[in-house]
């Protein structure tokens, strides 16, 4: 065993392709080498070993798993973590990468062994050889966001395509680091990276559900690691005891460390009893039974993290039922919200889908109840109601307020604006004025490595030191990180004290768009504010992040610009698949725009290394700018603060880059031109609809670059998909409309 026959770059590879620039909490957990363990020679010793700042502890990662990986076991989260627990609920909200752990592959049949290889294959999913025998780890990327449940539950469908373990379905879960050793042999063999594609754009969620079988019964009767002691019969003692025999080792030196071992059977006795005084006879009759017994404290102290976590899914259990009860009418909802706690108003603001404010209760909650009665099933599926009762929020509102204004005697209305001469603005398309300005709507996209934000806070730093001040609504980001970054400006205190970051405050400018007029309030003087993201104030606003969900938050986020013409506006969003405008919604955020930008990453730049980004103009309300790109250099390594300077590279029409910054959101790719020429002897019937499958056949192009295709000829109009769609019924289906 040597290093030579490891990859030290592959962990970096897979960790960059696995979170990109998203931040979040990783562990590395380590243990004895599991030959020393199973021999005898060395108890367990597994531990959560060094927790990292991802992105900023990057490169710490890999030189601390190379520092222990001679001696130790190395495995990794793949689910960021939000703080230093490694608990399955303490992951990031969202994600897009699922993970199976695919083992015992020596116990496949052929037959088997040929059908899941197939769908690996067809995944492309990320591979990591884990060192014992054919077992692997696999990660599949999804194409947008989605939330860390729909994750879970991919995870678990992947896991009964694959036969792989349940046990390592969540977000506690740790897999092998690639570029370490698996030490269960000696020699140990290398945990290797052995496929990963980097230019793959990742899955359409629903497709990926539609492809995949449905997940294990939890509790079934599953065989090997991921067994549960419900499948035995008998008394709730006698499951426990049968559960115990056949799937725990008792033996000196065949188990896995007294306290491991009895950590697992605690795990197998909390799901099959609530009681107290039997979960606590359980773990007194196994330690009577390990070589080497746990003190009274050891098992005492067991017993109270067993009550804690159960008082904790009692009252979690409670607040399902107050939720159920609410959307049934039996309970005074407005009294519930007001003697309810932070935590459990937020579990209502989820029931709610918006916060829940006493004065507007009746116009809110009676929508969301009525869907409920009306179409339990739509309302089961969070984010169609959500959008469905903010839409009607939108429409009520503005009847009121077209009633309101057509009232008679109504002066609200005003009158008409005149054209004063002497109020024309005279605007500095420079640095920073070439993407904000007052008065105006930009948007600066790009991918999550492109310095997005970086460039908001260049631009910031120079109206701190103006004395101006600046409003950062920061939904993606901890406070430390967006500060460090901050303080690559070497401001003064009296400079910073002019930015006012507002962290996680869960804005739902759908709903609630006053909440930017009582932030203005708050700071007259600002003269910019920042929104990071796009992705985040749409799913706080319960919206899909689709051209209609992007027209009810541009509309209210243009009406406050026109009331506050002073101020600029800039939201951050994310680029979308392979180099597309947006994830979604891109003619309509394109065109509510005065401004967008997009930002990719040249050269990487570091707090010791100068980069350079490349910036171009999509759409400029001046007309001039529009398609231009621009050479953007980060000077850091010098002794002043960071700095961004602009060079207009003009537009090169044989460039690919000026093709690809003037292609428009409805534009036809060379993909798109084919479905339709290939597919369109089977179109032009009225009722004649193409399934997905059929068009993967037609494009002969991998299944998630047909997906992309298929959604810019259903944007630009060239496609309709069948209504009514919904998980379970097979591949989408759709029809040529032009």
């Amino acid at each position: 065993m040597t290093s030579e026959q490891v990859d030290p770059s592959a962990a970096l590879r897979l960790l960059d392709w696995l979170w990109g620039e998203r931040p979040g909490l990783v562990c590395l957990a380590t243990d004895h080498r599991l030959r020393d363990i199973k021999s005898g020679r060395k108890p367990s010793d597994f531990r959560n070993a060094a927790w990292y700042s991802w992105p900023q502890d990057r490169d710490k990662i890999p030189a601390y798993a190379e520092m222990v990986m001679g001696s130790r076991e190395v495995w990794f989260t793949p689910a960021l973590l939000n703080s230093e627990h490694r608990k399955a609920n303490n992951a990031t909200d969202n994600g897009r990468v699922c993970q199976v752990d695919a083992d015992h592959t020596d116990e496949w049949t052929d037959e088997e062994r040929a059908t899941r290889l197939a769908l690996l294959d067809k995944l492309n999913a990320a591979v990591v050889r884990s060192g014992t025998s054919g077992n692997f780890h696999a990660y599949v990327k999804l194409n947008r966001d989605v939330p860390r449940e729909v994750i879970d539950r991919l995870n678990a469908q992947l896991t009964a395509a694959l036969a792989g373990d349940s046990t390592k379905e969540n977000a506690s879960s740790v897999l092998r680091l690639p570029g370490t050793f698996n030490h269960k042999t000696d020699p140990a063999n290398p945990v290797v990276l052995e496929y990963i594609d980097p230019e793959f754009e990742g899955w359409d969620p629903d497709e990926l559900n539609a492809m995949l079988p449905e997940p294990a019964p939890k509790g079934g009767a599953v065989t090997g690691s991921g067994s549960s002691p419900a499948q035995y019969e008998g008394s709730i003692e006698q499951r426990l005891r049968a559960a115990v025999d056949e799937l725990l080792p008792m033996k000196p030196g065949e188990g896995i460390g007294r306290d491991n071992q009895m950590t697992r059977v605690a795990g197998y006795a909390a799901q099959v009893t609530d009681s107290e005084a039997m979960f606590e006879w359980f773990l007194w009759w196994v330690n009577s039974r390990m070589a080497y017994p746990l003190t009274d404290a050891e098992v005492a102290k067991k017993v109270g993290i067993w009550r804690r976590e159960k008082a904790k899914r009692d009252e979690e259990s409670t607040e399902a039922k107050l939720g159920a009860q609410l959307l049934r009418g039996d309970v005074d909802p407005a009294e519930v919200v007001r003697s309810w706690d932070g935590y459990r108003e937020k579990l209502f603001n989820d029931v709610a889908g918006w916060v829940i404010r006493d004065d507007a209760f009746d116009l809110y909650y009676g929508h969301l109840a009525a869907l409920a009665e009306r179409d339990p099933e739509a309302f089961d599926k969070t984010p169609y109601a959500r959008a469905e009762l903010v839409r009607q929020i939108a429409r009520i509102r503005g009847e009121e307020r077209a009633k309101i204004l057509a009232a008679g005697g109504n002066t609200e209305l005003g009158e008409p604006d005149d054209w004063d001469e002497t109020e024309t603005v005279e605007r500095d398309f420079t640095g920073s004025g070439l993407f904000i300005q007052p008065g105006w709507l930009s948007l600066v996209i790009g991918d999550y490595e492109s310095a997005k934000t970086m460039v908001l806070l260049w631009a910031t730093a120079e109206r701190l030191r103006r004395g101006e001040t600046v409003v950062f609504i920061d939904e993606e980001s901890p406070k430390d990180q967006t500060f460090d970054k901050l303080s690559a400006f070497q401001l003064t205190p009296e400079q910073r004290a002019g930015f006012k970051r507002y962290g996680h405050r869960g804005w739902n400018l759908a709903a609630h768009p006053e909440m930017l007029d009582k932030l203005i309030e708050k700071h007259p003087d600002a003269t910019l504010v920042i929104a990071d993201s796009v992705s985040r104030l749409m799913s706080n606003s319960g919206l899909e992040d689709d051209n209609a969900g992007a027209m009810r938050l541009w509309t209210n986020i243009e009406q406050f610009v026109s009331r506050h013409p002073g101020v600029a506006f800039c939201l951050i969003d994310h680029q979308g698949m392979g180099g597309g405008l947006h994830a979604r919604g891109a003619s309509v955020k394109v065109q509510q725009s005065s401004i967008a930008v997009r930002l990719s990453m040249k050269r990487k730049f570091t707090k010791t290394e100068d980069g350079q980004l490349t910036a171009t103009v999509l759409k400029h309300r001046n007309g001039l700018s529009t398609g231009h790109e621009f050479q953007v250099d980060v000077t850091t390594t010098g002794r002043g603060p960071l700095e961004m300077h602009w060079t207009d590279l003009g537009t090169d029409p044989d460039s690919g880059n000026a093709k690809q910054g003037q292609r428009g959101a409805d534009d036809l790719g060379p993909v798109e031109m084919g479905i339709l020429k290939t597919a369109k002897p089977t179109f032009g019937v009225a009722d004649k609809w193409v399934s997905k499958n059929q068009l993967d056949k037609a494009a002969d192009r991998h299944p998630s670059t047909v997906t992309r295709a298929v959604k810019n000829l259903v944007e630009g109009g060239y496609l309709a998909e069948k209504p009514g769609w919904k998980s379970g019924d097979g591949p989408k289906q759709y029809r040529r409309v032009k």
